[in-house]
């Protein structure tokens, strides 16, 4: 779990103020996965088992972001290999972990076909936890999810560059993969929203440094507009980098 606190100068009027009067944390945490032996675990030892060490850093942010791994659903699998589905009842520990947006953008969301995206997404949200990244189709999956603190707002976007997903379409469900669009996604988002977060699943799993592929698609993002990326997937942390 990586939290970093941002210090924010709340607007006044159509400016930025001179001095922060506030400071905002963002709380970013990487792959969830409540399923298979976590499950039975917390089935064993209760909800909070998997996330209750690091639910106090979680809940003292502004905002708490996670990338959900297992889907939740009751939809059957459809694909071969690791099958990370939880019951959607587990919701009730991303709500007690105290998350408030979930990225979707991952090599699992669509393990279960356009039901279990469907069936993830409504669990989510009337668990009252917002999800970017994936959606009944591609518009709904490019579609940032706004949140507010106070009279800033800021934009969360998804995206799954290990392309281990199927892609959304026009009018199919699935996940949001990166393209020549995303730029244009992170500027609608900045319309709406005066701080854009870009999550990415991304790189090698275990290389506790970013690829070449990884570096350049950051850098990418940042010059759209992007002031935060964020990336998960290799299982182990990876460095931080400043991009000016």
């Amino acid at each position: 779990c990586i939290v970093l606190c941002l210090a924010l100068a709340w607007l006044r009027g159509s400016a930025w103020a001179d001095e922060p009067s506030e400071r905002i944390c963002l709380a970013f945490v990487g792959d969830v996965m409540l399923g298979r032996w976590i499950a039975e675990q917390s089935d064993r030892h209760g909800g909070g088992y998997a996330l209750g060490p690091v639910s106090p850093l979680l809940r003292e942010a502004h905002l708490a972001f996670g990338n959900l791994e297992s889907p939740l659903t009751t939809a059957p699998y459809r694909r071969k290999g690791y099958n990370l589905v939880a019951h959607p009842a587990r919701v009730a520990s991303l709500v007690q972990a105290g998350f408030d947006v979930m990225g979707l953008a991952n090599n699992h969301i669509t393990d279960h076909g356009a039901e279990g995206i469907l069936e993830t997404k409504a669990t989510l949200s009337d668990a009252g936890i917002g999800y970017v990244g994936a959606g009944a189709n591609l518009a709904e999956a490019r579609r940032a999810h706004i949140a507010e603190v106070g009279p800033l707002k800021v934009a969360f976007l998804a995206y799954d560059s290990t392309w281990g997903s199927i892609p959304a379409s026009s009018e199919s469900a699935g996940s949001a993969h990166p393209d020549n669009q995303v730029a244009a996604d992170i500027a609608l988002a900045r319309q709406a929203a005066d701080w854009v977060v870009v999550s990415v699943h991304w790189g090698q799993e275990y290389r506790d440094v970013p690829n070449q592929q990884q570096r350049s698609f950051a850098r990418t993002l940042a010059q759209a507009g992007a002031d935060i990326v964020v990336g998960h997937h290799p299982h182990v942390v990876q460095p931080l980098e400043w991009i000016y």
